[in-house]
């Protein structure tokens, strides 16, 4: 199973309800809004996908098929700028 977690290397900063993150390396800034926030939240720990469905379903008393695609293609982005970092566990 797949587990991601936030890069140590980038600089998270949360400003009301969005997330700003800061890469160092490049120079580079993402702002999230309160969607993204939250699930970037969530992997202070390394999680699998649908550990962090389970948790936003919680959250927002949602249903995990309907947030599901959302969340992979979220996570597949994070991945590809590496603010997020995955593990085999």
């Amino acid at each position: 199973m797949r587990k991601y977690y936030r890069n140590s290397e980038m600089e998270f900063i949360g400003v009301e309800d969005t997330l700003a993150i800061f890469d160092p390396t490049t120079g580079d800034t993402v702002v999230l809004d309160k969607s993204a926030f939250e699930i970037i939240s969530l992997l202070e720990q390394p999680a699998s996908i649908d550990e962090i469905i389970k948790q936003l379903c919680k959250l927002f008393d949602g249903n995990a098929d309907t947030i599901k695609e959302d969340v992979q293609e979220f996570i597949e982005s994070m991945v590809e700028q590496k603010i997020l970092l995955s593990i085999e566990a």
